[in-house]
């Protein structure tokens, strides 16, 4: 076999191999993951629990303040002295934000 035809083999199965090494398969996520809830219609002193930790009173996250949360189903209790306002659990969609009410 002639040299220069040799190198053409080879150099073209150098060019296959390395293809081989690069993923065949991708995922792109376009939109945010900016999941929220809102509790500004709730007593500012009520107490928010979210899937079981407390994560502050219904003042920190009022008006123009959400709390941010992951996509998907959410256990909130709210309290206020010893009265329980809400007891049950929210889906947030991807990039909304759901309203939190005393039922």
């Amino acid at each position: 076999m002639q040299p220069m035809i040799r190198s053409i083999i080879v150099i073209a199965a150098l060019a296959v191999s390395a293809c081989a090494s690069f993923p065949t398969t991708s995922t792109t996520s376009q939109g945010g993951f900016s999941s929220a809830m809102s509790f500004s219609e709730l007593p500012p002193n009520a107490t928010i629990v979210l899937d079981g930790a407390e994560v502050g009173s219904a003042s920190d996250y009022s008006g123009a303040k959400v709390l941010a949360v992951s996509p998907g189903t959410h256990k909130v209790t709210v309290r206020v002295g010893g009265s329980t306002l809400v007891d049950r659990e929210y889906y947030v969609g991807r990039d909304s934000t759901v309203k939190v009410q005393a039922q």
